[in-house]
C-alpha cells in the first residue's frame, strides 16, 4: 500500500510529466531509486510553494504597510497645506 505522502509525490510527478503518467503508475511502487529521486523532487516543490507562500504573505504585509503610511503622509502634508494657507 502506497502512503499518503507517496501518493501525493505521484501526483506531482503526473502533473508534471504527464506524457509518463501509465509508466509511472506502474513502476513507482516498486523502483526504489525513482521513489528516492521522486521524494526529492517532492520535498524541494514543498519548500519553493512554503517560501513563495511566505513571501506572498510579507509581501501583502508591505503593501498594506506602505499604503497605511500613504495614508498617513497624506494626511498630515494635507493639514500641513492648510495650516500654511490659514498663515
Amino acid at each position: 500500500m502506497i502512503s499518503k505522502k507517496h501518493k501525493q509525490t505521484l501526483l506531482l510527478l503526473k502533473n508534471n510529466f504527464p506524457q509518463f503518467e501509465q509508466l509511472l503508475e506502474e513502476i513507482y511502487p516498486n523502483d526504489q531509486l525513482l521513489r528516492e529521486i521522486s521524494n526529492e523532487f517532492y520535498e524541494i516543490n514543498k519548500r519553493i510553494e512554503m517560501n513563495v507562500n511566505a513571501s506572498l504573505k510579507t509581501s501583502e504585509a508591505y503593501i498594506e504597510t506602505i499604503n497605511e503610511l500613504k495614508e498617513e503622509l497624506s494626511d498630515y502634508l494635507s493639514n500641513l497645506k492648510k495650516e500654511m494657507q490659514n498663515q
